[in-house]
């Protein structure tokens, strides 16, 4: 037998055709729930819902209203945002952490109190929950995470400095004293997409654009974050490439690309299945 449960009380029991956790909403992505499983039969769970994939933010347009807006993909990394007591909070309205230059999680100033708790969304198209747990790949997104602002009576959206304290279960993000000089975002975008064929056997592609002429590095990690590849750096001109990796010596699993363009990382799971 199954049941499940939530902290309200609500339960689903599909054998015994119980189900007060749908008629008070239904179960929500990214909510944690109770299963309890009793006899020596396998036990097979099947719920039919949907979460949303990560929406992709087009830097090119700053659209006041969506651009630090993230969709709750139901798999997310908790993380503590604080700010040193000079930070001038009232001269900004809302700030959002971009991963790949992808909205991936906000907080809004409402009180001026300096310490906030956010969340980093992860595409649920590339990422389970079992990811969370994978402090390599967690350390590899959040290597590349950056913070941007809104400034208050005023269009401009602005980079913020910060420093990432990793000796915790879960990050903070320590945002020293605001000194006045601000770093207007600029708008200079790479882009990466989804590895195709994925899963795959034995070769895969991974089409990446740069806006501007720079340096290009290419390493491949397995799930415990081995080197498995690593392509010397190059010099490349803005424009539109294929990286395609030929994974025939190989064993099957998880891997983990990474392309390094002028210090900005992006990255992109790939699944291996012989």
């Amino acid at each position: 037998m199954l049941l499940i449960a939530d902290d309200l009380g609500n339960f689903y029991v599909p054998s015994l055709d119980i189900n007060t956790i749908d008629s008070n909403g239904g179960m929500i992505p990214g909510k944690g729930y109770y299963v309890f499983i009793h006899g020596d039969n396998e036990v097979s769970f099947d719920y039919d819902f949907n979460a949303p994939f990560l929406a992709k933010s087009n830097p090119e347009h700053l659209d006041e209203l969506y651009y630090f807006d993230p969709v709750e993909t139901g798999i997310s990394i908790p993380i503590k945002v604080n700010f040193d007591v000079n930070f001038e909070l009232s001269n900004y309205t809302e700030f959002g952490l971009f991963i790949d230059n992808n909205i991936a999680g906000n907080f809004k100033i409402t009180n001026f109190d300096h310490n906030y708790e956010s969340k980093i969304w992860l595409d649920n198209n590339s990422y389970s929950m079992q990811d969370i747990f994978n402090e390599t790949l967690i350390g590899s997104l959040l290597s590349n995470i950056k913070i941007r602002a809104k400034l208050k009576d005023s269009d401009q959206v602005v980079n913020i400095d910060f420093s990432l304290n990793e000796n915790t279960r879960f990050p903070i993000i320590e945002v020293g004293k605001d000194n006045g000089n601000r770093d207007i975002f600029e708008n200079i975008s790479y882009n990466i997409s989804d590895a195709y064929p994925n899963p795959f056997n034995p070769k895969t592609n991974v089409d990446y654009s740069i806006m501007e002429d720079g340096e290009v590095k290419i390493t491949i990690f397995d799930v415990n974050g081995n080197m498995v590849l690593e392509k010397p750096n190059t010099f490349l001109q803005a424009g539109s490439y294929k990286f395609t990796w030929d994974a025939g010596d190989m064993p099957s699993g998880i891997y983990f690309l990474a392309i390094n363009i002028n210090d900005n990382i992006l990255s992109s799971k790939l699944i291996l299945m012989k």
